[in-house]
């Protein structure tokens, strides 16, 4: 985590598919309400597991296209409309890929797979509509002492930093954030951890150094270590408190990250000659 087709990240989708049978169990749903997050074993299998991995390594090795400076570090720098976020140099010469940012405008199969027509039906289930915006389709790679971590932090931060007239229209959060596991996932590999219930409270962290810190002191709750393995996915609370160690991994983890809000929320984003993509960049949020 794009001829450009990064304006169609404001395309509205309609993602209740009745032809589908829903797949997120009533107990599921609860356990998603009640904790902030929840984890769907074994979503992508077989050949659509093994066709994720594939596009998403083919993105992963187009980064030698680039022309990065190598000595920065954080370079920005498109590749067919897809944003590359990279760091400074990694293993093989080559730079650390912190995020790949809307994989699909250059590899439209990624964009694909992140609306799939049961991850659209599970996201209306959670989202309570039939309708949703398409924000996010990134890659998010891990790499064994690649650096790459985020603090302590919450996604509707960066909604409410990018757009103040944001409101949660349905009380539930009104976007969702996806991630397909596609290598395993766990404390020693990926470093990703999450506060169950944290979403209750839904004060902005970043920015505030207090309520930030008092999180890393696990005063607010103990955080818990994602665990998953390949085809896995994960549903998480747009104000569950999250993190992302930087000096953990033994091994490399991929994940394939999307995010879908409920339509007509941000009516903003709709009028703008520029896109949501481009704004988000120049105001350093992705």
């Amino acid at each position: 985590m794009p001829v450009l087709r990064i304006a169609s990240l404001l395309t509205v989708l309609s993602i209740c598919q009745s032809s589908f049978a829903s797949v997120l169990s009533e107990e599921q749903l609860t356990f998603y309400r009640e904790n902030g997050y929840l984890i769907q074993q074994g979503f992508f299998q077989g050949e659509e597991l093994d066709d994720l991995e594939h596009h998403i390594q083919i993105a992963l090795d187009s980064v030698v296209e680039l022309p990065w400076s190598g000595n920065q570090s954080e370079e920005k720098l498109y590749l067919g409309g897809t944003l590359y976020v990279l760091g400074s140099v990694g293993q093989g010469s080559l730079p650390v890929i912190k995020r790949i940012v809307w994989a699909g405008a250059k590899f439209p199969e990624l964009l694909a797979h992140g609306r799939h027509p049961q991850l659209r039906k599970n996201v209306a289930q959670i989202l309570d509509s039939s309708r949703a915006t398409h924000l996010i389709n990134q890659i998010h790679p891990k790499q064994p002492g690649d650096g790459v971590e985020y603090d302590v932090h919450r996604d509707i931060d960066n909604r409410r930093n990018f757009d103040k007239n944001w409101r949660d229209i349905k009380g539930n959060g009104s976007f969702v954030q996806t991630m397909a596991a596609i290598d395993p996932m766990g404390e020693e590999n990926g470093g990703l951890y999450v506060i169950p219930r944290s979403h209750h409270n839904c004060s902005p962290v970043k920015g505030n150094q207090l309520l930030g810190e008092e999180y890393r002191q696990e005063k607010h709750g103990q955080k818990m270590a994602v665990i998953m393995e390949p085809g896995d996915m994960l549903y998480v609370h747009p104000c569950l408190s999250t993190s992302l160690g930087g000096k953990t991994g033994k091994a490399c983890a991929k994940a394939s990250v999307d995010i879908f809000k409920i339509s007509g929320d941000i009516l903003s984003l709709q009028c703008s000659k520029r896109t949501y993509n481009e704004r988000m960049v120049d105001r350093g949020y992705i």
